[in-house]
This record gives structure tokens, sequence and C-alpha cells, in this order.
């Protein structure tokens, strides 16, 4: 928890007959004398010596308080130490040093005017500084506005806001969500602080039991609010958000993707949706975002149209390979299941990555007891190879069952398959899991299956430092016709993870939604009610 960067200086009255700041500056100086010092003669030719250029305290900012001010400057290089010198317009009132660039005052008048000067100490260091008018007040900061959130470090975000014009101190508070700090829920946001009145900014670290939810391998921004106090009256801010700095990646570098590209059995058999009208698009998103590896969910060997001779699978397949993107398995070993879903599927591009051992694995083989009325979905997996370095990773692609079906089933199948995944890979190769998850992030009270993929190692790529449309949401249900705007982040479910072997994690995060001039969706990309989700990655320190 972040105590603060200054203390309140506890002031020391003067006689009421001592003058101002040039009186006090005089005593200073005449105080300093010199001893044993021996003449150094001077050629009679010699240049006169200019006097030395004198640093004047500078860019002095006072904010008032009830029955205080706080003042800060700019530090002058070899100074140790600074006073502050409070005066009405005839007699000093307050004086106080300092080793700080800034100080509080205490115990002033209300509604009083006062002049603030502040001086280097000694004196002779430095000219002192203009004087700032200002006077105390009663009234209420006004609410407070944070300009931004931004990355300063793993696990650490800054706060930089507009300077109040008056208060007294300054507080900040941080939750894994807005509606911690809209309602002050205590217990479920952290506060930092206090800060001086005339602080602009602060660096705040994640709180260890928040690392979880919103740290740097979550892909979860941070929210924060300002709550600045004149005495005992406080104003809140409106909550603001952002990420912290991730995680340094290093190693082999690749592009991966997951997409849900809408089954041809769950759109209209006919019409401006149907898989018929939108393959096409489909195909076209896939090739913009042109991935190295692709996971693909609802890819199902059903028929791609009413009487079509291809199957949705065969159909996508034939259109992403004249870019190089080919399946890891044969179609034919898919279209025969037809004790389940096969929907969960990977592709590779075979130039670059080449399949070593792949295969789909029934979600009913992963938990026991499971319910013979519930769809059995298949999930895919496939061990890989980088062809130019002989790296070894594994992928694998999953959509989990929607949250109708109960916690207990779907974090069964999450532990099934990060463990059937596990076990194929002894070696400890990265692995690269992307799906539809079916749920987005619910916060601390309500753990769910991200929650438990990021439990066992790993690091969700939307944590990367660069972004694209990461406050829109995965999904557009129905196919609206422009995106859906959010106050603050749109719901995730479409995902992309990388264990967390060692360097190995996202550069690059874009959730891809290339829309019209007016803010449409272009059409031409418009193939699923899910946006294609695509990252760079480093593979880390692979062992080959």
């Amino acid at each position: 928890m972040n105590q603060g960067f200054v203390s309140q200086i506890r002031p020391q009255r003067r006689s009421t007959r001592r003058r101002w700041l040039a009186a006090s500056l005089s005593a200073l100086a005449a105080a300093v004398t010199f001893t044993g010092l021996v003449p150094i003669p001077v050629p009679a030719n010699a240049a006169p010596v200019a006097p030395a250029a004198v640093t004047r305290v500078s860019s002095l900012v006072v904010v008032p308080g009830r029955d205080r001010i706080t003042a800060t400057w700019t530090a002058i290089p070899g100074v140790s130490s600074y006073r502050v010198l409070v005066s009405t317009s005839r007699k000093l009132v307050k004086s106080v040093t300092t080793t700080s660039r800034t100080a509080v005052v205490s115990g002033l008048k209300k509604s009083t005017t006062y002049y603030v000067q502040v001086a280097a100490v000694p004196s002779a260091a430095a000219a002192s500084s203009t004087r700032v008018k200002t006077k105390t007040t009663s009234a209420t900061t006004g609410r407070g506005q944070i300009t931004s959130v931004t990355p300063d470090g793993v696990n650490t975000v800054k706060v930089t806001w507009k300077r109040f014009s008056k208060a007294t101190s300054i507080y900040l508070r941080m939750s894994w969500d807005n509606v911690p700090l809209t309602k002050a829920q205590k217990g479920k946001y952290a506060q930092f602080g206090p800060y001086p009145a005339t602080a602009t900014s602060a660096t705040l670290r994640i709180p260890a039991a928040y690392l979880s939810m919103i740290g740097s391998t979550t892909g979860n921004p941070a929210y924060v609010r300002l709550i600045s106090y004149n005495g005992p009256k406080s104003r809140t801010s409106k909550v603001a958000y952002g990420w912290p700095t991730a995680l340094s990646p290093s190693g082999t570098q690749l592009r991966v993707a997951t997409y849900n590209v809408a089954s041809s059995v769950a759109r209209p058999s006919t019409g401006a949706n149907s898989w018929r009208a939108k393959r096409g698009a489909v195909a076209n998103a896939i090739k913009l975002a042109s991935p190295d590896v692709l996971m693909t969910q609802e890819l199902i060997p059903n028929a791609a149209w009413p009487g079509a001779s291809v199957t949705q699978l065969e159909d996508l397949s034939n259109l992403v390979s004249p870019v190089g993107l080919q399946l890891a398995y044969p179609a034919d070993r898919v279209i025969p299941i037809r004790t389940g879903s096969p929907g969960n599927h990977i592709y590779v591009r075979s130039a670059k990555v080449e399949v070593v051992a792949s295969g789909l694995v029934a979600s009913s083989s992963l938990v026991s007891g499971y319910p013979s009325n519930v769809e059995n979905r298949y999930y895919a997996w496939a061990k890989l190879r980088v062809r130019s370095t002989g790296e070894y990773f594994y992928a694998a692609s999953m959509h989990l069952l929607t949250q109708s079906y109960g916690k207990s089933l779907r974090f069964a199948l999450t532990r099934g398959m990060l463990a059937y995944v596990d076990k194929r890979n002894p070696e400890g190769y990265p692995v690269v899991l992307g799906g539809d998850l079916n749920v987005g992030f619910l916060g601390r009270d309500n753990v769910e299956a991200p929650d438990l993929i990021r439990a066992a190692g790993y690091v969700d790529a939307a944590s990367a430092n660069k972004r694209g449309n990461a406050t829109r949401s995965t999904s557009n249900s129905g196919f609206p016709s422009r995106p859906k705007s959010y106050a603050y982040v749109g719901t995730r479910i479409d995902y992309l993870f990388v264990k967390n072997t060692k360097g190995a994690g996202p550069l690059t995060y874009v959730n891809q939604m290339p829309l019209n001039g007016n803010g449409t969706f272009n059409q031409a990309y418009y193939g699923s009610d899910h946006n294609l989700q695509w990252a760079i990655i480093s593979l880390g320190q692979t062992r080959t």
C-alpha cells in the first residue's frame, strides 16, 4: 500500500516583529563567515571574474485548502533543503523547512489571503521564488479528472490527473471492475495514498491479492478512481482504467489466431447470414489475419448448405488452401465422426509449421460421468514444429459449453483438456490454446474457466503491450450492423493463451473487426458473429 511521498511538516512560528523574506535572507547571508582563507594574487592583466549565475527556485505551485496550503516546486541541484514562508500582506505567519520539494503548511486561518514564497537554504545557493498569492477555502475540490492510466512496469500502472485548484489530500482506489468503485464496496478495492494536494500522478503496484485478476498476465485492465478531500468534504472522479506492462517475451515469433466461424447448422440455412452467403467473408477474415497457426470452432463436418456436395469443414479448407493453410489432419478423419460434434480444428501454414502429431479428443473422455444428454464436443490438438528453427510447440482448440450447463461440468472440461495436453507434452514445450469459452471475466467472486487456465500457467494474449480493439466485445450476437459501444471494456468470450514457459508470451493482440468509415462492419470480412482473434507470440526458450 502506497503511503504517499510527502509527510506534513510541523510549522515553526516566528516573531511577529520579524520582517518579511528579505530581512530573513539578509540575516542568513550575514551569518556566513569564512576563516583561515589566504587570498590568491590575481594578475594585473587578468580578465574580471563574472559572478556565478544564481538559480531561482522555480515552478512554485500552491494549492489552498480549508486551513492549509500545499506547495511544490522544482528542485535545484546542490540544494538539500528549502524554507517555505507564508505571510499575509503585512507579516510573516508561518515558516517551515523541508528537504523535500513539496511541503504542507497547516494551521492557517480559513478564507484568508496568503502569500507563499520558497527559498533555498542557505540562501546563497539560489534566489528565492516569486511570491504566489492564494486564499484558503472550505469549498469542495470539485470532481477530479483522471487523464490517463498507462503501463508503468510489470503489474504496475501510472495514474495521471488534472491538478486540483483546492484540496487538502488525494487518495486513489483500484479494483478489478468499475462497480466496486462506483458503489464504494469496502473490501473490494485497494486504497493508495494520501498524496499531496499538488500531485498530478502516482504509480500504483497492483496488490498481490489482485494479480490473478488484473495482473500483467491476465489481459484485464485495472480500474481506478480519485478520492479528493478538502478537510472533511470529499469528491470522487469518474472511473478510469488501463493495463499494466506485459511480461517481456523472447524467442521465435509466430502469428496465431482463433476464430469461431459459426456453424452452418447454427446459422440460417438461407439468406444474408447463411454459410453460403458468408463463406467468402470468413475466408477473407482469415487471410487478413494471415496466421501461422489457426484454431477454429464451430467448423463442422455437416453439409455446407442444403444440397451442397461438401461439408462446411471441407469448404473452408478449400477456401484457405491457396494461402498455404492446411488442416492439421485429413478431413476424412473427421467426417465419419457422428457420435458428437467435432467442430474444433487446427490449421497450420505448412511452409512455416510442420505437423508432427495431431488429433481430436472427445469431451466425454476428459471427465468421468459425462451426461449422456449433453453434446459431446470434440477438441483438437497438435504437436507442431517450426521448420526454420526445429522448435516444438503444441496447439489446442476448444469450444466450451455455455454457462447454462453449470460450473461443475465446465470446470471439469477445462481442467480435463489442460491435463490432456500436459500428458501429451511431458517435455514442457510451449502451448498455444485458442477457443470460445462462452464466458467473460466476472471478477473475484465468480471464478470461471479463463481464470482456471491462467492459474495453470497460461498467459492471456490480451495482456500484450500492443492491443487492437481491446475495449470491444469479441462477439456480435445477431449480426448487428455496427459493433456495440461500452462505457468501459466489452466482454471477451474468445481467447488466445500461451503457456508460460520461460520467455513465452504475447507481443501483439488484435480483436479483428474491420469497419467502414461510418463505423459499420465491413461486410467483406464480416463472416461470423464472432471476431477473429490473432496475436503475435514468442515461444520463449524451447527445447528442440
